[in-house]
């Protein structure tokens, strides 16, 4: 293996492939990354068996071979290289790569291509596409209440689904405590239902990926799922389970619905989570009467606080008490300048959605058990 690249361009893709490498292995070919020579150009792929990510650019290939080198050491040094041409090349009897540029040089020890796990890629047509930034913003918008409980490992993860008589894709994620949804147009028209999760970490990997103006390619097999980001694939392994069957839990009808500004009401919450400190739980308390809502919340060694602001409430008056992180990051994920507050009581669960766009976007929070 023989070839000269541009130190920028292999420095900007080793970033993003790097972060699938193992950080905890007990097999040494997952802490490196597979460095492949062809005739049309470097490919770049790294693996820890969950996430893969796979990248190529071009190059000036004199001869053509791979090799395994510790990504340790490899996109650490390339980092540090100045922006110049660097002329990289493998003997092949030890897996000893030669790095030079003007006239230093520099050799790390590699291990043969053969060792490294093969990657699953994205051949053929896809099972759909979607806008890169939609992808991200749905993503954003219900990661955070997956499960950290590995007693239930199926809600460590997001639900995609597709229906095939329409071009929508749902996320859903749940921690048992709250349910987040958000609704998104696909790209491509769908001829079948799909149905699949990904797990949380390959969630965060695919956000920080995600182009902002082009469209995402999706292939979808038994045990993956492989997404086209611009030059990049990534690939991540499917949760094995049955995701709960969220629409059996959803409210048919509230006793309480209040219109709120969503900005002063996220603000006035996160206030109240400042001086409400007991454990973990951090509780707030919402008392709405027709036309005002009153949060209030203490701790009686740290203090009280008690805001109003205004509500457009119809339905019963009603006392509920929140953990109040719940409560903010559902209000994070909200977007428009109002929100609709839902209740079946002051023990069932709550609902928040916006006003504009109410049909893509929904969060649903148990409240706390008080007395």
């Amino acid at each position: 293996m023989l070839f000269s690249v541009d130190q920028v361009a292999l420095s900007q893709v080793l970033q993003p492939v790097s972060r699938a490498v193992a950080a905890r292995t007990t097999l040494p070919v997952l802490e490196g990354v597979l460095v492949t020579a062809s005739q049309h150009g470097v490919t770049i792929a790294a693996t820890d068996l969950e996430i893969g990510i796979e990248c190529h650019l071009p190059a000036i290939i004199e001869k053509e071979g791979s090799v395994i080198l510790p990504a340790r050491y490899f996109v650490e040094l390339v980092k540090r290289l100045p922006a110049a041409n660097l002329s990289i090349s493998l003997h092949e009897a030890n897996n000893t790569v030669e790095i030079v540029w003007g006239k230093s040089q520099y050799i790390i020890h590699g291990l043969p291509a053969e060792q490294f796990p093969s990657l699953v890629k994205g051949i053929g047509p896809e099972t759909f596409s979607v806008a890169g930034e939609n992808l991200r913003e749905m993503i954003r918008r219900t990661i955070f209440a997956v499960s950290h409980d590995d007693a239930r490992p199926i809600l460590n993860g997001v639900l995609f689904e597709l229906k095939g008589e329409n071009q929508l894709l749902n996320m859903v994620s749940t921690d048992g405590i709250r349910l987040a949804c958000c609704v998104g147009e696909v790209a491509t028209r769908l001829d079948q239902s799909h149905s699949f999760i990904l797990s949380a970490r390959a969630m965060a990997e695919l956000v920080r990926l995600c182009p902002a103006d082009d469209d995402v390619k999706v292939w979808v097999n038994e045990n993956h799922a492989i997404f086209q980001l611009g030059g990049l694939q990534f690939m991540a392994r499917l949760l094995e389970g049955r995701f709960p069957d969220y629409k059996q839990v959803l409210p048919q009808e509230f006793s309480t619905s209040a219109r709120l500004d969503t900005e002063s009401f996220l603000a006035s919450c996160e206030r109240a989570a400042l001086l409400s400190r007991k454990g973990n739980i951090n509780p707030i308390n919402l008392h709405f009467t027709d036309e005002l809502l009153a949060i209030s919340a203490e701790t009686p060694e740290v203090g009280r606080v008690h805001e109003e602001m205004a509500a457009v409430k119809t339905g019963d008056d009603l006392s509920i008490t929140f953990n109040a992180r719940y409560l903010v990051e559902g209000l994070r994920a909200l977007e428009g300048e109002e929100t609709i507050f839902e209740a079946t009581g002051p023990y069932g669960p709550s609902c928040l959605r916006p006003v504009q766009g109410s049909q893509s976007y929904f969060y649903l929070v148990l409240p706390l058990r008080t007395g």
